[in-house]
């Protein structure tokens, strides 16, 4: 026990001092950029309270994201009507936005439709795009795919690439101008070539189906790719399936697998029924590691629980559980079941993971109880003040799930490590306890 406690004080505090460094880093930063927005937001009151136009805009926008003022859609369509009465163009259209989505106003399609109307006539590239939709869509007004059209050209030409986009689009499927192949496949490279992430998988549709272009899979390929590495899921999808087919590059159903889980990820329904349906190899040869550690803990653990119930084979139970229940939620992952897109279940199966792996370790080693926790200790104080050394608030969110999942993994590893290391020093105790008794004598 005195082992025990001799191990765990020190990497207990060191774990709540790095986890109250990384709260204290992280208020700190958050303070920052509170004083930084309420500075520029108090400079934006003064402007929009002396009628200045665009100050009124910028207000708006602060009480839209809640950057510098608490978030109040009600006070951003306030002082956005200001400054679109007074015929500022962008007002004019985040106003209908403001409209269309019953953000701070009531829902209205035809209010919505008549300050993107506003904006629009005024020349502003993103209302005239807007305005486009809302014909595209017969949203607050009559459908007219041949006004979306025009709308979509007059923004296309001022090089919105949303707008050339939505002008490809009416043209690869013949809604209000003459379907043109050819005419859809320059408006997406247009869009493309500004990082349009659905022109740029659409003209991979092209190549890949040759409408429009020579048939190309290389040249599918690249532009699936040029999407999907921006995150767009459709794209992961496309070129997932690319490479499960050999098309365009060597077949990989390992990239493949990987690609579809990317895409899976973000809720893709095809990629999620392709992961299903296959299994790339390194998940065959996970599956098979895992299912083979696991008999492995449940033939050693009952060889030396010596047949009789009791403490050695109820551990010997509970290292079976674990290990099955790693099995179940590592085929749950693959097979992208249910819960297994949420962070607790990631969290559990790290969590897990850790436990295994020292169990493993244990097997292999049946002394490894002291190193395995003081390895884990040490990674793990490594491993957070690493972070806190090397994030600042915006680039830690992005990291926050390899954070917690590593200490996940790093935590499993310890908590059998300390019961083993606490047993054995229990057992030691009791020995020696049973030692220092006198034995029974005749007088």
């Amino acid at each position: 026990m005195t082992t025990l406690w001799k191990i765990a004080t020190p990497v207990a505090c060191v774990a709540v001092i790095s986890g109250a460094a990384i709260l204290w880093w992280v208020h700190k930063q958050k303070a920052i950029e509170r004083k930084k927005f309420g500075e520029a937001a108090s400079i934006s009151r003064v402007g929009a309270e002396q009628g200045d136009a665009r100050a009124q805009f910028e207000f708006a926008s602060m009480y839209y994201k809640g950057k510098g003022v608490r978030q109040d859609y009600g006070e951003a369509a306030r002082w956005l009507r200001k400054a679109a009465d007074q015929g500022y163009a962008k007002a004019q259209d985040a106003l209908g936005v403001a409209y269309y989505y019953g953000q701070g106003v009531p829902q209205d399609y035809a209010e919505a439709v008549r300050w993107y109307r506003r904006a629009a006539d005024q020349g502003y590239a993103k209302a005239q795009l807007d305005l486009g939709s809302m014909y595209y869509e017969g949203k607050g007004v009559r459908q007219d795919y041949a006004e979306a059209s025009r709308w979509y050209r007059r923004a296309a030409d001022q090089g919105d690439a949303m707008a050339q986009y939505g002008l490809g689009y009416t043209y690869f499927q013949g809604k209000g101008v003459p379907q043109d192949y050819a005419e859809a496949i320059r408006w997406y490279r247009k869009a493309a070539d500004l990082g349009n992430v659905m022109a740029q998988d659409n003209l991979g549709y092209m190549y890949f189906e040759g409408k429009g272009v020579p048939q190309d899979y290389v040249e599918a390929v690249r532009w699936f790719r040029k999407a999907a590495d921006q995150g767009y899921a459709k794209a992961q999808y496309d070129l997932g399936y690319m490479y499960s087919q050999g098309k365009g590059l060597p077949p990989d159903h390992a990239e493949a697998a990987r690609w579809f889980r990317k895409a899976a990820k973000q809720g893709d329904t095809k990629a999620q029924r392709a992961l299903k349906t296959r299994l790339s190899t390194p998940s065959k040869v996970l599956i098979t590691i895992e299912f083979l550690g696991t008999i492995l803990l449940l033939v050693s653990s009952y060889r030396s629980a010596g047949g009789a119930f009791g403490p050695q084979q109820r551990t010997a139970i509970v290292k079976e559980l674990l290990g099955l229940s790693y099995l179940v939620l590592v085929c749950m992952g693959l097979f992208q079941m249910g819960v297994a897109q949420t962070n607790a279940f990631r969290f559990t199966k790290n969590l897990l993971a850790g436990m295994v792996l020292a169990m493993l370790i244990s097997v292999i080693w049946q002394q490894s109880a002291k190193s395995v926790l003081r390895i884990s200790g040490m990674l793990f104080v490594a491993f957070n003040l690493y972070a806190i050394a090397h994030y600042d608030v915006k680039h830690f969110a992005p990291a926050i799930r390899m954070f917690y999942l590593t200490n996940a993994l790093l935590i499993g590893m310890a908590i059998p490590s300390a019961a083993a290391v606490w047993l054995a020093a229990k057992t030691y105790q009791e020995g020696q306890s049973r030692s220092g008794q006198a034995a029974p004598s005749q007088t």
